[in-house]
């Protein structure tokens, strides 16, 4: 028997008699038959399963423990195989994190490509941020309005588990007293006063480089200081005003404000965080939008859900999580006050409200200390297990407010690839057709040392992307979620994805 067939001999799996079947290689192969004729039997449970199952057997012990044992099928011999891999008919990720591009992992060499090939944009003034010299910094900071009181911050752990018990070791025996825990809005510790850290939570850790009074005799500190919070934050550090930050400009809304030898802009007040791949995850709070925390939409209660009919009138069950009249009691007091002021009473139809009233009555009167239906129900405000359970039904999702659908922070979205005229931000590419996005890939043109980084990440992206076109699909995103694939979509995704490994003499 030669090696150009797949050879079966005594297949009694299911249905199948004790069946002898040459299947051809290197050939496209229809199984077909009535229904229970023992097609899928063939197909998955003996030629993919056997396939699998000694590609599996290949491995090390080590290695077999952390893979799926598939059975051996009921057959007396099976000659010619090779790997092989399936497309099952559902596929379909319901996940609304998964797109596209995470799917075939197009997007992660995109993260890196952005990480080692972006620049920053400034997202106020558009124009292009270049680094800030340690001079620069120190003349911002030392025209701080005379008495400012300030902290100077290092960044030296951003969103990392464990308990740094040996940094913090470290820095002690630098002779450093104090750090910060938690961020921007964290706490200033005594380094022998510290918490011990969960080493299984993730941790923000900014090293207190020193505290100081904006004076006119401090310019040879605080030089000294800014110096030694860039070598320890490696090209970034911080102010933090203490106190009164009337007069400050640039400050955060915790009174912090940033600065960097790698990119900032100057004139708008701008300092952005170093380019690395995290920064352009949606899956992780170093990159998604803190708003939709990655997801892309908004969920939100819909009034018109919430009470659908219009003859009915709020003490009769017009806004449907609140027809228990027990739940509407708690309410009913604010209720009349808010309908004397807009001209309803709560035995109105809801459907004769004012426009206005119908505003008021769901998103809230401060005046009158009325919160409304929809963050009343937000909250859950009297409402039990069950019934939030059916709260789903009232809500509507719509883009992202903040990030308006890219899913990432301001940050990421302000990093861009190409010249100035056609330059792109990562989820304006992502959401290019694939064959758009395969054309503005082939016009980038990078010179010395960006040229050495570009073409290793250049060549893996239009492969991929050059087996999704191939497939038929070079009218689909990058940023599509697959959600909102029809299932013959989804299939060929797989395909592409697993084409796209590279690999030859797979079944």
């Amino acid at each position: 028997m030669t090696r150009e067939y797949i050879h079966i001999h005594g297949a009694r799996q299911h249905n199948l008699k004790n069946i002898d079947v040459d299947i051809p290689r290197g050939e496209l192969i229809v199984v077909c038959g009535p229904s229970g004729s023992g097609k899928s039997t063939l197909a998955f449970d003996i030629v993919y399963a056997e396939g699998q199952r000694r590609y599996v057997e290949s491995l090390s012990a080590y290695a077999r423990q952390f893979l799926p044992q598939l059975d051996k099928p009921q057959v007396d011999k099976i000659e010619g195989l090779s790997p092989a891999i399936s497309l099952e008919q559902q596929t379909t990720s319901r996940n609304p994190r998964s797109t596209v591009g995470t799917v075939t992992e197009v997007y992660d060499f995109l993260r890196v490509f952005y990480a080692r090939l972006g620049r920053y944009y400034c997202p106020k003034c558009g124009q292009p941020i270049e680094a800030q010299t340690t001079d620069a910094i120190v003349d911002e900071i030392d025209a701080l309005p005379e008495k400012t009181k300030y902290l100077l911050l290092a960044p030296l752990v951003e969103r990392k588990k464990g308990t740094h018990k040996d940094l913090l070791d470290k820095l002690k025996r630098g002779g450093f007293v104090r750090v910060r825990l938690g961020g921007q809005s964290g706490t200033v510790y005594a380094i022998d006063d510290m918490p011990e850290l969960d080493k299984k939570r993730m941790h923000t850790i900014d090293l207190v480089v020193d505290r100081l009074v904006a004076k006119p005799d401090m310019r040879r500190r605080l030089a000294d200081s800014v110096e030694l919070a860039l070598r320890y934050g490696e090209g970034r550090m911080s102010i933090q005003v203490v106190g009164d930050a009337s007069g400050v400009e640039g400050l955060s809304a915790q009174g912090e404000r940033i600065f960097s030898t790698s990119a900032v802009r100057p004139t708008c007040k701008i300092s952005l965080p170093k380019l690395s791949p995290q920064l352009f995850s949606f899956n992780s709070p170093q990159g998604a939008c803190p708003r939709c925390a990655g997801i892309g939409s908004v969920e939100y209660f819909e009034p018109h859900l919430l009470a659908p009919n219009k003859g009915l009138s709020l003490k009769n069950g017009a806004v449907l999580p609140w027809k228990n009249p027990r739940v509407f009691a708690r309410h009913e007091h604010l209720l009349d006050r808010l309908g004397e002021k807009w001209g309803f009473t709560t035995a109105t139809p809801i459907g004769e409200l004012s426009e206005t009233a119908w505003e008021r009555l769901f998103h809230g009167d401060h005046e009158l200390g009325w919160d409304g239906v929809v963050p009343l129900l937000e909250l859950g405000e009297g409402l039990s297990h069950i019934w939030r359970d059916e709260l789903s039904r009232f809500r509507q999702s719509a883009p992202c407010p903040a990030c308006h659908g890219a899913r990432l922070k301001d940050e990421a979205l302000a990093v861009r690839v190409g010249k100035d005229d056609t330059a792109r931000n990562i989820h304006q590419f992502t959401s290019l057709p694939i064959d758009r996005a395969l054309a503005w890939l082939q016009e980038l043109d990078f010179g010395g040392h960006e040229q050495l980084i570009a073409e290793p990440l250049l060549k893996e992206l239009t492969h991929r992307l050059g087996f999704l076109a191939n497939v038929g699909l070079d009218y689909i995103s990058l940023a599509r979620s697959m959600a909102t694939l029809s299932g013959g979509e989804a299939q060929r995704i797989r395909l592409a994805g697993q084409l796209g490994s590279g690999l030859v003499g797979v079944t």
